[in-house]
């Protein structure tokens, strides 16, 4: 669209000069919060609020347990569906997934944020960290940046290797899944 006519002082705005503002007016507020009615961009914050046990070699989607935010006019996180993030504003998204794990030096701990998929085929971000040989717990962040449509699904899956069940924890940071909106 071609810049706005600007008017001098005491002239009287026609109709169609008056259309064109509020069109202009719309199209920004699309493309910075991508909606006309909330002027928040989308952000989401899930966490879990309890430890999470994960059996070696087994690979386990998160379930989540609270929303710390949640700003997007129609919300991305629901109790009644606590694995998964739906995507309601179309656009560019960032999404930072955090594991935290407790101690164990041996075996691998992963994660992997994934979107329409609850396998590694829909793998949008992934990270693993080799065993530590003890002190602080293991984090594994992930990131991902992904165009998405209305009603696409994220979850985070989790992956660990230590021969024996260990615990996504609280504490730290602890263990959350991150949705901010770019834009369009």
């Amino acid at each position: 669209m071609p810049a706005l006519t600007r008017s001098a002082a005491f002239t009287p705005l026609p109709a169609a000069r008056l259309n064109d503002y509020a069109t202009e007016i719309e199209r920004l507020a699309s493309g910075l919060f991508g909606s006309l009615t909330n002027t928040a961009r989308p952000l989401t914050i899930v966490r879990r609020a309890s430890s999470l046990s994960i059996a070696t070699n087994l690979a386990v989607i998160i379930t989540w347990q609270t929303a710390s935010v949640d700003s997007a006019q129609l919300p991305m996180w629901s109790p009644s569906t606590p694995t998964l993030l739906t995507v309601r504003t179309p656009g560019q998204y960032m999404f930072l997934g955090t594991t935290r794990w407790d101690g164990g030096t041996v075996g691998i701990k992963a994660s992997a944020i994934l979107k329409n998929a609850t396998g590694d085929t829909g793998s949008i971000g992934s990270n693993a960290v080799p065993a530590l040989s003890g002190g602080e717990q293991a984090p594994t962040p992930t990131i991902g940046v992904e165009t998405m449509a209305a009603g696409d699904l994220i979850r985070l899956d989790c992956y660990q290797t230590s021969g024996a069940t260990r615990n996504l924890l609280t504490e730290k940071g602890g263990t959350s899944l991150t949705a901010l909106w770019l834009g369009p």
